[in-house]
């Protein structure tokens, strides 16, 4: 049990530093002009599948006698998974406070950039939107009568 433990304790931590200099390089990027995000993304799933695969494997090879069941595979990756977890948290709450202190400020700008560009895309017009609402006030409005 010992043994099972220290697998998931370093493959976990494993993922979570590799998660975490994921994230720190992405910081970085942000100063070059080139998206790092779609490069960021995959790099993420490489180490996902990567430490999952090793770690599962590891426990297979070395203290299942070559043979391992699906449930403890899965079991083995949800504890990996969830120490990595726990390790990015830690390091998000680090990088928000004291490295890219305006990280969640212009993530949220992005965001709301993005929705503004949905909303200019929206094919109703103002007049479309403002009859919808009124009849829906309408409705309402006799719902709420006769009940």
């Amino acid at each position: 049990m010992k043994n099972i433990i220290k697998i998931i304790f370093k493959w976990g931590a494993l993922l979570g530093a590799g998660l975490s200099l994921i994230k720190l390089l992405g910081f970085f990027a942000l100063n070059i002009d080139y998206p790092f995000e779609p490069i960021s993304d995959l790099l993420m799933v490489i180490a996902f599948v990567a430490c999952l695969y090793m770690g599962i494997k590891e426990l297979r090879d070395d203290y299942q006698d070559g043979l391992i069941k699906y449930t403890r595979a899965f079991v083995t990756g949800f504890w990996i998974t969830l120490l990595a977890y726990l390790i990015m948290v830690a390091f998000l709450i680090i990088d928000y406070q004291f490295i890219d202190k305006d990280g969640v400020a212009r993530i949220n700008q992005q965001n709301i950039e993005k929705a503004q560009m949905a909303i200019a895309k929206d094919t109703i017009t103002q007049s479309e939107r403002d009859n919808y609402l009124s009849q829906m006030q309408e409705i309402i409005l006799k719902e709420n009568t006769t009940s």
